[in-house]
This record gives structure tokens, sequence and C-alpha cells, in this order.
């Protein structure tokens, strides 16, 4: 099964799965680059799907570095 395939299984999952696989999914592209990421769980606790995943990436997107200043 490909990537694109799993996608449509993607609004089936329970919230805590779905949260979880965001958080691995994000914490895996910023350890590839060698970026250190580590969300601020006080933050996150008790937060719905949608506020949970937008908070983990803002959170992600305030430590990513500048593309133009990295070259």
């Amino acid at each position: 099964m490909s990537n694109l395939e799993l996608y449509k299984y993607l609004p089936q999952l329970p919230d805590a799965a779905l949260q979880e696989f965001t958080q691995c999914c994000i914490l895996e592209h910023s350890t590839a680059p060698g970026l250190e990421f580590k969300p601020d769980e006080a933050k996150l606790k008790n937060l719905g799907p949608f506020n949970y995943i937008k908070l983990l990436i803002d959170q992600f997107m305030k430590v990513k570095p500048d593309r133009i200043l990295l070259g």
C-alpha cells in the first residue's frame, strides 16, 4: 500500500492515534536535518485534534531554521 492510499484512512483514526501519528511525523522530519525539536507538552495537553496538530506544527515552525539563512 502506498503512502497516498493511507491518507484516506486518517480521518477514521481515533483522536489520540491521529495526534500520535502527527507528532511522530513532525519529530521524524525535525531529526532528519539535525534539528532538535521537543514539543512543549504542557501547551498541548487537553487539546482537541485540530488544535493539537495546529499548535504542534506552530511549535515546530518556530524551531525550524529559515532555509534562506542556511543557503
